[in-house]
């Protein structure tokens, strides 16, 4: 893999929570996983709760959806975060 997965959350209808996760800049290398290993990503976020961020702690999420780099089908997973603003680092090795 190379390259920033896609990073959003979404309501219980599967409508996006404000807008997926920013890429952060960091520069990035090819990720090459052998058999066992695992890649990650960091996802940072801002506190919805703080005055003037844009964010609403009404936001109630159901799911988190990631795409692989360069990749067209999404993995979704049950999800209670509470976040928004977010940015995401392109994908490492572990």
């Amino acid at each position: 893999m190379i390259g920033y997965p896609g990073f959003s959350l979404l309501f219980a209808n599967g409508s996006v929570i404000q807008h997926p996760a920013t890429r952060d800049g960091a520069p990035y290398r090819v990720a090459q996983l052998k058999p066992g290993q695992r890649a990650q990503f960091i996802v940072r976020t801002v506190d919805g709760s703080i005055a003037g961020t844009g964010c609403s702690t009404s936001w109630k999420t159901a799911q988190v959806q990631v795409y692989p780099p360069n990749q067209t089908h999404s993995i979704r997973q049950p999800s209670t975060i509470a976040a928004c603003d977010m940015t995401v680092s392109p994908v490492s090795v572990i």
